[in-house]
């Protein structure tokens, strides 16, 4: 199968979806599939990598145009469209396969919540609501502001997320003599640094003697780091900023419990790395985090930061119920790797071959209709 991918952003810049995106072409390519991606994203040549004026963003027409180009050369079997908040390229080349007859599926992979009527002028506004598109969202709770924007005639199924369990899985590891507390994230408002960091600022409160290690960089790294300095925590909460995987992969090695306080979150791929390799998982239930985390067995969930810190405090001081789920994550491995969420893609791009046969079908015409017409 020939799969055209559609994303505004790509690598190097470096993020969910520029990372799902290149792990999804990555493992299509191994089943045997022939997966590309258009993009407007500037960058250096990659292979199987078309860029659209990769010097200045590109307007609506010419994302229209290279889009066009990209189908006729390249005679894609579905176009696989990957959305955020802001996708002006994304959405543009949505529409613009779906006119042209081709199989259409969009994958959202933000929360469309929250934002008053930007969503629905989208959607309107690009005539998406006409068009024979399949729609998707990585989570159940992603696809839900999603299908409000799109109405009850058309589903919003959900594609997840995934990670390679054969990288991320159990390692045996003494665990640490200081209990710690993870987060792997952006420092950012939307991410929730700050009400994390002010959590944290409480481990001596309800687990003295834990510390927290919160990896990541982003433009509320000064703010976390003056408070943490303000308030003397510098031997509590540590911000290393951002590091390789490898090293996440050691310091989960090394840590009791993950914890991911945004309540936007899609999905959290870092929630299921540690997910993955045994850690209990402390998140919001209003995130995507529902998909992978059940409340009382991989972790808990909580509506609010005064649940979070109280179920951090229960995991952290009662090392019977952290071990009993530690050791729940470490047998069961969540579903979702890259077999599982490639299954769901080829089922939903064989329902979007079908939305497109449908569309192109011409509509038959009542012989009363017909005679009526040459009269």
């Amino acid at each position: 199968m020939r799969i055209l991918h559609a994303a505004d952003s790509y690598l190097p810049k470096v993020g969910g979806i520029e990372l799902h995106v290149r792990d999804r072409m990555a493992h299509q390519r191994s089943t045997g599939d022939e997966a590309m991606l258009i993009t407007a994203a500037p960058g250096p040549d990659i292979d199987g990598v078309r860029r659209v004026c990769p010097d200045r963003a590109a307007g609506p027409d010419e994302s229209r145009v290279a889009v066009e180009r990209a189908i006729d050369e390249l005679g894609p079997d579905v176009v696989h469209v990957h959305a955020s908040i802001f996708s002006p390229f994304a959405l543009v080349a949505a529409r613009t396969a779906a006119r042209r007859g081709v199989p259409v599926l969009v994958t959202m992979h933000s929360m469309w919540s929250g934002l008053g009527p930007l969503p629905e002028l989208a959607g309107v506004g690009l005539g998406l609501r006409r068009l024979p598109i399949v729609w998707s969202a990585v989570s159940r709770r992603a696809a839900q502001p999603l299908q409000r924007m799109l109405g009850p005639e058309m589903p919003v199924h959900v594609l997840p997320n995934a990670v390679d369990l054969d990288r991320w899985h159990p390692v045996d590891a003494a665990e640490p003599d200081v209990p710690t507390v993870l987060a792997v994230m952006r420092l950012t408002r939307i991410k929730r640094t700050m009400p994390l960091i002010r959590m944290l600022a409480d481990l001596p409160l309800v687990a003295p003697g834990a510390r927290a290690v919160v990896v990541g960089d982003g433009p509320q790294r000064a703010a976390a780091h003056r408070f943490i300095t303000r308030r003397g925590l510098d031997g509590v909460i540590s911000l290393p900023g951002r590091l390789a995987q490898e090293e996440i992969h050691r310091l989960l090695t090394r840590s009791a419990v993950f914890i991911a306080p945004a309540q936007r979150e899609s999905f959290g791929i870092a929630a299921l790395e540690a997910r993955a390799m045994g850690l209990p998982v402390i998140g919001s239930s209003l995130s995507g985090l529902t998909e992978f985390v059940t409340d009382g067995v991989d972790g808990f969930l909580a509506p609010d930061d005064a649940g979070m810190l109280s179920r951090l405090g229960q995991l952290l001081t009662d090392s019977t119920l952290r071990r009993r789920i530690t050791t729940h994550n470490r047998e069961v491995a969540p579903r979702h790797d890259w077999a599982y969420t490639t299954r769901v893609a080829r089922t939903l791009y064989s329902l979007a071959a079908t939305e497109a046969a449908r569309a192109a079908r011409p509509v038959a015409v009542p012989a009363a209709s017909r005679m009526a017409i040459t009269r």
